[in-house]
């Protein structure tokens, strides 16, 4: 009998050492699955941090490891009772995290004063309250001063994104009181179905005083932005977090690549008054989406200007040319003719030594004939051919119009 219960006694031991061992190895696997307690460290480092420019202790962090799936809220409440979140109900798999703390709340840095965090750990399924600690955190000589915007404006309005570069470019204008990244932004346009967000400066340190930027429109090199109205916003953000904006609107009209080509060259000879002039004519079509600009301001050879000699070029002062120096203030932009002829030399400037300005606005789908005249000597004889071209001005010759011949040389005997 001795012999028999002392087996029994080795047996129920040996059970009970197993049991043990098997509870050690269930228990990481029991915390993971819901068993244990999910917050196994908690920390909130420094308490106290002063959120300014010149601190260099401006961030706390929360710290917590989860041993097991769980949703977290993170809050605190301030002197002003209240109640700040940061995270509400966020899912979290098991794992160590940090969460980083500036001083600043919704675009404000907090002013100074005792604010007591809570961190809450719940059931994913239940949403049963599993875990709550609490931590405090000073807050001390901080900036709460937020950069200010003022007199922000937006010229010209409407402006026109099409590459003429009098009219193309939108520029943003404003005062910063402070260091501050900017951002600019355009949402439009007004009413579409399919609105867009352009970012017109993104996130850029600019100074305290005046500032600008400048906004094309463009979108790529062969789309621009549609008409219609832009709801702005000007978005400033100082060292420490504070965030100011500044909101309004701009138009756009006109918009769209401009395109233009050449479809008749024709020069003819005639006498006027005894003089003996080349008429140049030039077909325009625009074939583009943006209404084309000549230059109309006085000095610029419009429709029928004459030319002094084949001598002559649009940089001459008169009678041999207008004095239309490539810097005429205001012709940046615009669109002209230009005209060449065989017997001279394509390395010469300029490229086209006779221009002619297109003149009053050239719609998309319209047509216009440009005339021009070049006086020549009574005695002048010979074969010229004649070339022409669409000029940009202050930008080059538009893309395929360049070299445009006349299908018949003029003979002039």
């Amino acid at each position: 009998m001795p012999a028999v219960g002392g087996a029994v006694w080795w047996s129920v031991l040996l059970r009970l050492v197993c049991l043990l061992l098997l509870s050690l190895l269930m228990a990481p696997l029991l915390a993971a699955c819901g068993g244990g307690d999910p917050l196994t460290s908690f920390s909130l480092t420094p308490g106290t941090i002063s959120p300014n420019e010149r601190s260099t202790n401006r961030l706390a962090n929360l710290d917590y490891v989860l041993s097991r799936r769980s949703d977290v809220t993170v809050s605190f409440v301030g002197p002003d009772g209240v109640t700040r979140t940061l995270r509400d109900h966020q899912t979290r798999t098991p794992g160590s995290y940090d969460l980083q703390f500036d001083g600043a709340y919704d675009g404000h840095v907090l002013p100074d004063g005792v604010y007591h965090w809570t961190l809450v750990v719940s059931d994913t399924a239940t949403h049963r309250v599993l875990d709550t600690r609490t931590k405090t955190l000073t807050i001390t000589d901080a900036d709460t001063d937020g950069p200010q915007i003022t007199q922000p404006s937006v010229f010209p309005s409407p402006f026109h994104p099409n590459g003429n570069l009098s009219t193309d470019t939108a520029t943003f204008t404003y005062l910063l009181s402070k260091p501050a990244q900017v951002t600019i932004s355009a949402v439009g346009p007004q009413g579409s179905a399919q609105t867009q967000t352009y970012d017109v400066l993104y996130q850029t340190e600019q100074q305290a005083g005046p500032n600008q930027a400048a906004w094309t429109g463009q979108i790529s090199p062969e789309e621009y932005i549609p008409d219609g109205t832009y709801d702005w916003t000007i978005e400033a953000t100082d060292a420490v977090g504070n965030v100011s904006s500044a909101k309004g609107t701009v138009q756009v009209t006109e918009s769209g690549v401009a395109d233009a080509r050449i479809t008749n060259v024709r020069a003819t000879e005639m006498d006027q008054n005894g003089q003996r002039l080349i008429q140049v004519q030039v077909a325009v079509y625009n074939s583009g989406n943006a209404t084309l600009v000549g230059d109309l301001q006085q000095g610029a050879p419009q429709d029928g200007f004459t030319y002094g000699s084949l001598e002559a070029t649009y940089l001459q002062p008169p009678p041999y040319g207008p004095g239309w120096g490539e810097q005429a203030i205001g012709r940046a932009g615009t669109y002209s003719i230009g005209v060449s002829f065989s017997e001279r030399d394509p390395g010469l400037t300029p490229p086209y030594p006779f221009r002619w300005s297109l003149g009053k606005p050239l719609a998309p789908r319209d047509s216009r004939v440009v005339t021009g005249y070049i006086r020549i000597p009574a005695n002048y004889h010979g074969q010229i051919s004649f070339v022409a071209g669409i000029i940009h001005e202050g930008q080059g010759i538009l893309s395929g119009q360049d070299q445009i011949p006349a299908p018949r040389t003029l003979v002039l005997p």
